[in-house]
């Protein structure tokens, strides 16, 4: 693809959110899958271990998507060394088992090179991306921490007291001369503005870019180029009331718009929805209650849950409205220092088929950490 092309799709998402200045959270806090490596000492050498073993299950009567059981495991060792204070180099190899199918649903290498400076950070290579952008189910799919869990390309992020920034580009498909398909990519803004930022009371207004690109000059492929944006903003208020009990309340309401700027809309031209949410934690455990509305509402990369068009049937159902209840129970516990588990419910109420989802997964995490050697880089 020319940069001409790409020139027009970045400035449009820096117009977009030029007015804003975290990522932002999703309605479910993800932090559970932040892929992160470790800061060591300078010259330190060490083997970084993620481990993610995934059991999730849909069952669904909707007539937008299909049920279907994902049971299996990702393993993804990572040499790590540190060349200076704030400069990390990773590289490894992401391993993909689902059992019962091929003997590895995906084996690829991982490539990372990080740097901070003050408030910012910038790594090329194996993206902090997926659920840790930050972006809600509407607009990404949660279930990709399984079928699509790396992201490769660049990616800024500011940590500020007043806010947070992710600004990333997910390059997925090359194209070379005579490509007999399209390239592919994703660009992107996280922003989330804290007003207010106490112990006791959070109030954060969060705001989210996702433009998604397939196209190209030198391939052969023949399909039109599409270009589709999906935009988030609204409100988040948590409250930390003072019984140990309960630890946090958190209200949150989410406006989404869709547009597809293709010469030939794929679907709809635009669309929008309305998420609202309130989320109880306790220690461990976790309730959520929310309400999706919206019409004529599309992402690529989002849960088809929320989207109008079916993935099963996209030319029989189409479905202008979509009023979902869900309601949530979750439950987090770290089992020793590097071990963590995670379960997770959810039952939606569709309003106008009438009909009853369910989906429930957990997920036991291994994240270690071995020690390997110091080694002093020389400098001529």
């Amino acid at each position: 693809m020319k940069v001409q092309s790409i020139i027009p799709i970045i400035l449009l998402i820096v117009i977009k959110c030029s007015f804003l200045t975290s990522k932002t959270y999703a309605q479910m806090d993800n932090s559970y899958f932040s892929w992160k490596r470790l800061n060591q000492n300078k010259g330190d050498l060490s083997l970084q271990v993620e481990n993610l073993n995934y059991f999730r299950n849909v069952e669904y009567k909707t007539v937008v998507d299909e049920g279907r059981t994902l049971l299996g495991v990702q393993f993804v060792p990572e040499l790590v060394y540190q060349i200076g204070p704030r400069t990390t180099w990773s590289a490894g190899l992401f391993i993909q088992r689902d059992f019962g199918g091929e003997p590895f649903e995906k084996a690829e290498p991982t490539f990372q090179l990080k740097h901070g400076f003050g408030n910012s950070t910038f790594l090329f290579g194996r993206l902090e991306g997926n659920m840790d952008h930050g972006l809600i189910e509407p607009i990404i799919d949660p279930e990709r921490v399984i079928f699509d869990r790396t992201e490769n390309g660049f990616q800024y992020l500011l940590n500020h007291r007043f806010v947070n920034m992710d600004v990333w580009l997910d390059w997925q498909t090359a194209i070379y001369q005579n490509s007999p398909f399209r390239e592919e990519f994703d660009a992107g803004v996280s922003t989330r503005i804290k007003l207010i930022e106490k112990d006791s009371i959070k109030l954060h207004f969060p705001a989210t870019v996702l433009a998604t690109h397939k196209g190209g000059e030198i391939d052969t492929s023949h399909q039109q180029a599409v270009s589709q944006f999906a935009f988030s903003y609204g409100t988040e208020l948590t409250l930390v009331p003072k019984s140990s009990v309960l630890k946090s309340i958190r209200f949150g309401l989410v406006f989404n718009n869709y547009e597809d700027v293709s010469n030939r809309a794929i679907t709809f031209r635009d669309g929008l929805g309305q998420l609202a949410y309130l989320d109880l934690k306790w220690s461990h455990f976790g309730t959520q209650f929310s309400y999706w509305d919206s019409h004529q509402f599309e992402a690529s990369s989002g849960d088809v849950l929320y989207h109008t068009t079916s993935r099963q049937n996209p030319l029989r159902y189409t479905l202008d409205y979509r009023k979902l209840w869900m309601f949530r129970l979750y439950f987090e516990k770290q089992m020793s220092d590097d071990l963590n588990f995670l379960f997770r419910s959810n039952l939606i109420r569709d309003v106008h088929e009438e009909t009853v989802d369910f989906i429930a997964e957990f997920y036991l995490r291994w994240t270690p950490t071995f020690h390997i050697a110091h080694i002093d880089a020389q400098s001529n």
